[in-house]
């Protein structure tokens, strides 16, 4: 009995430890996986995004600080064509409180939906919650060297696959 009892009491705390290794990183990508692409669009607004297209991928993007308009553009088209997006869909923008280098937090979805099912942006919540305040970051400012961020921002970006 004894030695069951010291395998139990050694094997517990080994047991939390692979538990919370095995939890999920939000900066690795874990999507549906599409061939690269060499161009993407930005839409700014749902209205903009043709019906056919299917939504595979949605994140949060934090930038380092110092970033402009044109650093957000080549960053997440980047990213996008990487994961074999012809369409990025722009959200909401924030002053981030989380960091200074460029990341890419992901929230799925399991498997790509149609656009019309869309439900806004919803996922990576918590995380959303404990930003700063707004940012000014739309079309005017996209792909703009002008428009320059004295701070980080984290942005809604979701991946779109129109093909």
């Amino acid at each position: 009995m004894r030695n069951h009892g010291l395998t139990l009491v050694l094997l517990l705390p080994v047991c939390f430890l692979l538990a919370a290794c095995g939890s999920h990183d939000q900066t690795m990508y874990r999507g549906m996986a599409y061939p690269p692409t060499d161009k993407v669009q930005a839409a700014f607004q749902i209205s903009q995004v043709p019906p056919s297209c299917l939504v595979f991928a949605q994140a949060l993007m934090v930038t380092p600080s110092g970033f402009s308009g044109e650093d957000i553009d080549k960053a997440v088209s980047k990213e996008a064509e990487a994961r074999g997006a012809d369409m990025v869909l722009i959200g909401r923008s924030r002053r981030s409180e989380e960091g200074d280098t460029l990341t890419f937090h992901y929230y799925g979805p399991d498997k790509a939906y149609p656009i019309s099912s869309w439900l806004g942006w919803q996922y990576g919540y918590e995380e959303w919650e404990q930003q700063g305040e707004w940012v000014n970051f739309g079309y005017n400012q996209w792909d703009n060297n002008t428009a320059q961020y004295d701070y980080p921002i984290i942005m809604h970006v979701a991946f779109l696959r129109c093909q």
